[in-house]
């Protein structure tokens, strides 16, 4: 039990952190195209970060845009990742 309120806040805040620690690493590897490296080629897409059904899916997908930007040259609005960019695993304890 909580000694005051600050102490109660603190810690209901802690649990919804560690609770929602995943959510951030379960979006950057899409930005890569790289879901199936760290969360396997087969598993299920959230619906909240992409209407594929399965990691290679998304995957594709992100290729395909890339290959858009392409032919856009180095002047789109969106360049590609810096090389080594993103390259952390994510670790996920609830996972």
């Amino acid at each position: 039990m909580a000694k005051d309120s600050a102490r109660l806040g603190f810690g209901a805040d802690w649990a919804q952190a560690t609770d929602q620690m995943c959510t951030p690493s379960d979006g950057f590897p899409p930005v890569r195209g790289e879901r199936w490296r760290f969360f396997g080629p087969d598993a299920a897409m959230d619906s909240s970060l992409s209407s594929a059904a399965t990691n290679r899916s998304s995957d594709r997908d992100r290729e395909g845009i890339e290959a858009d930007m392409a032919a856009f040259g180095a002047d789109h609005p969106f360049p590609r990742p810096r090389a080594g960019h993103l390259d952390v695993k994510p670790r996920c304890p609830h996972a």
